[in-house]
């Protein structure tokens, strides 16, 4: 079975896929940041046909969106988060709330290595990433160019994006991971947090 978009072939199975075919869809949709076209192509080596779907025909993994999606839950013990259309430029005039909850004996690291949000004030009043940690009962607010990083100190952060209807930026992609009591994380960091 091959997969693509406007006539570019992304991903490739082979042997039998009848059983597995959305899986297979879904996890090449959920392991792919496609652009803002919300169709794929599918088509069957063996016998030609093809069929085109809609991405939300589909059911993400783990209940997670898929990147670049505007907002979501994110379950699992670590993963990536990204404004919507990353890493192309965000739309105006939208809010994107995403939760990222990690079972209650865990902590949540946040980082956030790529982060190109419309500069501002010292408040951030056009387009900001809102993050809610636990820390600070009103959030805290972050736009501009500088890498970002979070501990929380529960078992959840909630980021709110919000863009107005002037410029438009690339947005962020912030990984994040379950951290143990002791400090020590379920995944790997490009490079450590900020504190």
């Amino acid at each position: 079975m091959r997969i693509g978009q406007n006539g570019n072939w992304k991903a490739v199975q082979t042997g039998s896929y009848a059983e597995d075919e959305r899986e297979f869809l879904a996890e090449f949709l959920y392991n792919t940041a496609l652009p803002e076209k919300k169709t794929i192509a599918a088509a069957d080596d063996d016998n030609d046909d093809s069929t085109t779907l809609s991405i939300d025909q589909l059911t993400w993994p783990h209940g997670e969106r898929g990147v670049g999606e505007c907002g979501g839950e994110f379950w699992d013990l670590s993963g990536i988060v990204t404004s919507p259309n990353y890493p192309y430029n965000y739309p105006n005039a939208i809010t994107c709330i995403y939760q990222i909850k990690v079972p209650s004996q865990y902590t949540v690291g946040l980082d956030c290595n790529d982060v190109s949000i419309q500069p501002g004030d010292n408040q951030c009043e056009n387009d900001y990433l809102l993050v809610y940690d636990g820390h600070h009962p009103d959030g805290i607010r972050y736009c501009g160019d500088k890498a970002l990083g979070i501990f929380s100190s529960g078992s959840n952060i909630t980021l709110i994006f919000t863009s107005d209807q002037s410029y438009r930026y690339r947005g962020f992609m912030c990984r994040y991971r379950a951290l143990r009591p002791d400090g020590t994380g379920t995944g790997r960091w490009t490079r450590d947090p900020i504190k």
